[in-house]
C-alpha cells in the first residue's frame, strides 16, 4: 500500500515539475510572441510611411501621394494654378527699346486707295523681347616695345589677369560655373551648352579649373558669411549626409532669411557641428529637428514642428494612437493663432490664449502616457526601448518649450523648412553626379553654394555675383 501511494507521489510531483517546465516555456513564448507582434506592426508601419508621416523626400511617394492636408485659416485645400486673392502680374512695355519697326497700311481698307503721305493719327505699340546670337568677342592686348632715344628698349606689362596667349575671359568663367554650380549641369554638358548657344569651344578639362578657380576667390565671402551667422539672434541648422571620396560625409548648413552657409565635416553629430566652427560660436535661438548632438551647445532650442506633424501623422494613421491626432489640432490652432496675432501687428499671444493652449498641451500628454505606459525591464543592459509612440511621448513632454517656442516668441518660425530648403540643392547635386570623388571638390562646391544662396536671398543676380567673383571682386553681402 505504502509503496503505491509513493508511486503515485512520485508521479505527481515529476508531472508537477513537467507543468513547471511547461509554463516557463509559456512564459518565455508569450514573450517571444509579443515581441514578434511588435516587430511585424513595426515592419508593416515601415511599409506604409511615405513623405506625409516620415522624412522620406516626396519624390519617393510616386503615385501613392496623397492630396494635401488643409491647414486651419487657409480655407480647405488649395486648388491649382492662381489662388483666389493672389495678385496678378504681367510684364510692362520698355521705355526705351533697342530698336523700332513701324508696320504702316498700304492702302485703305474702305477704297483701296494708297496712304502714302497720309496722316498718322493712331499707334498701337507691341514689344517682342529676344536674345541676340552669341558670339565670343576677341579683344587682343598688344604689349609694345619702345625703343628710347638713349638706345634702351621698354616694353609694356600686360593687364594683370592676362596671363595666356590665347584665354577666356570673367564670362567665359562666369556662365561655365553658373551651368555647372546654379543649373547642376555635368561638365560634358556645359561643354556641349557652351558650344551650341555661344560657339565657346573648351575643353573639358578648362570647365572644372575654372569652377575651382572662383570656388577660390569667394573664401573669403564664405568666411564672413560664417561669422555673421556666429552672431545671429537667430538661425536655423540642419545636415545631410552625402558622399565623398567613397566614404560617408556630412553636409552641415547654418542659415536664415540673409544668409546660407554650407560646410563639409567626417562627422554629423557634436564633433562635425565643431568644427564647422559656427555652433560653438552662436548664441542666438537655433532652430533645429531635435537631433541630440544640438543639446551639447549653450544655445536656445526651437524645434521643427513639420517633423512633429510628420511622426504624429504616422502614429495615427500606423499605429492607432487618437492622442496624436489632438496634438496635431493643438500644433496647428497655435500655428493660425500666432499667424493671426502677427497679421493684426501683435508681438505676443494673448495671456489667456497662452494659458489655453498649454492647458491643451498638458492633457493631451496626460493623455499619451496614459496609453503608452513605460516598457517593463527585460533584465537586459540599457534601458527598454520606448517605440514610435513613447519616444515622441518623452521629446514633446521634456522639451515642450522647444516645441512650443514658436507661440511664446512670434520672432521664432513653426518649422525648420528654412533650414531644409537650403540644403536641398546638395541633395539635387548628389541625385544627380552620386557622389563627389574628391573632398576638395565637394568642398569647393559648398563655397560656391553658401556664396550662390546667399546672393539669391539678397536679390543679387547670381550671374553677376559669379563674373564679379571671376573679375577678382566678389560681390560682399549686406548684414542688417
Amino acid at each position: 500500500m505504502l509503496d503505491s501511494r509513493d508511486r503515485r507521489m512520485a508521479e505527481l510531483e515529476a508531472e508537477n515539475a513537467e507543468l513547471r517546465v511547461q509554463a516557463a516555456r509559456v512564459v518565455v513564448l508569450e514573450a517571444q510572441v509579443a515581441e514578434l507582434s511588435a516587430l511585424v506592426l513595426e515592419l508593416r508601419a515601415r511599409l506604409k510611411l511615405d513623405s506625409s508621416t516620415s522624412s522620406m523626400p516626396p519624390s519617393s511617394d510616386g503615385l501613392r501621394k496623397k492630396p494635401r492636408r488643409s491647414v486651419p485659416g487657409e480655407g480647405g485645400e488649395r486648388r491649382a494654378g492662381k489662388q483666389l486673392g493672389a495678385e496678378g502680374a504681367y510684364r510692362e512695355q520698355v521705355a526705351d527699346p533697342d530698336e523700332m519697326v513701324a508696320c504702316e497700311p498700304e492702302c485703305c481698307a474702305a477704297c483701296g486707295e494708297l496712304l502714302a503721305g497720309c496722316d498718322v493719327v493712331g499707334v498701337e505699340r507691341r514689344q517682342v523681347g529676344d536674345i541676340p546670337p552669341q558670339a565670343l568677342r576677341w579683344v587682343e592686348y598688344q604689349a609694345w616695345s619702345v625703343r628710347c632715344r638713349c638706345g634702351e628698349v621698354t616694353k609694356a606689362a600686360f593687364p594683370l589677369d592676362v596671363v595666356a596667349p590665347v584665354q577666356f575671359g570673367p564670362g567665359v568663367q562666369a556662365v561655365a560655373t553658373y551651368l555647372h554650380a546654379v543649373q547642376h549641369v555635368p561638365y560634358a554638358r556645359v561643354q556641349a551648352t557652351l558650344s551650341d548657344l555661344m560657339g565657346v569651344e573648351v575643353s573639358l578639362g578648362w570647365i572644372p579649373t575654372a569652377v575651382s578657380k572662383l570656388a577660390d576667390l569667394v573664401e573669403p565671402v564664405c568666411v564672413f558669411i560664417a561669422d555673421a551667422l556666429a552672431g545671429a539672434e537667430q538661425a536655423h541648422f540642419d545636415e545631410t549626409g552625402a558622399r565623398v571620396a567613397g566614404s560617408l560625409h556630412w553636409v552641415h548648413v547654418a542659415s536664415n532669411h540673409q544668409l546660407t552657409h554650407l560646410g563639409l565635416s567626417k562627422r554629423r553629430g557634436q564633433v562635425g557641428m565643431r568644427e564647422l566652427g559656427i555652433l560653438p560660436r552662436f548664441s542666438g535661438i537655433a532652430v533645429h529637428d531635435g537631433l541630440a548632438a544640438y543639446r551639447q551647445f549653450e544655445i536656445t532650442h526651437a524645434l521643427c514642428n513639420a517633423h512633429h506633424l510628420r511622426e504624429l501623422e504616422a502614429l495615427v494613421e500606423l499605429y492607432d494612437q487618437p492622442w496624436a491626432q489632438d496634438m496635431i489640432d493643438l500644433l496647428l490652432d497655435a500655428k493660425a493663432a500666432v499667424a493671426r496675432a502677427i497679421e493684426r501687428g501683435n508681438d505676443e499671444l494673448h495671456a489667456r490664449q497662452l494659458g489655453t493652449f498649454w492647458k491643451r498641451y498638458q492633457r493631451i500628454i496626460d493623455t499619451g502616457h496614459a496609453a503608452n505606459p513605460p516598457p517593463e525591464p527585460t533584465g537586459n543592459r540599457g534601458r527598454p526601448k520606448l517605440g514610435k509612440a513613447g519616444s515622441l511621448l518623452k521629446r514633446l513632454d521634456e522639451h515642450r518649450h522647444d516645441v512650443m517656442r514658436f507661440m511664446t516668441d512670434l520672432s521664432v518660425p513653426f518649422d525648420n523648412n528654412q533650414g531644409e530648403r537650403d540644403i536641398r540643392m546638395v541633395k539635387l547635386q548628389q541625385k544627380i553626379s552620386g557622389c563627389w570623388r574628391t573632398l576638395i571638390g565637394a568642398e569647393r562646391y559648398l563655397r560656391l553654394r553658401t556664396y550662390l544662396q546667399t546672393a539669391r536671398k539678397q536679390g543679387k543676380n547670381l550671374f553677376a555675383a559669379l563674373r564679379e567673383a571671376a573679375e577678382g571682386c566678389p560681390w560682399q553681402p549686406a548684414i542688417s
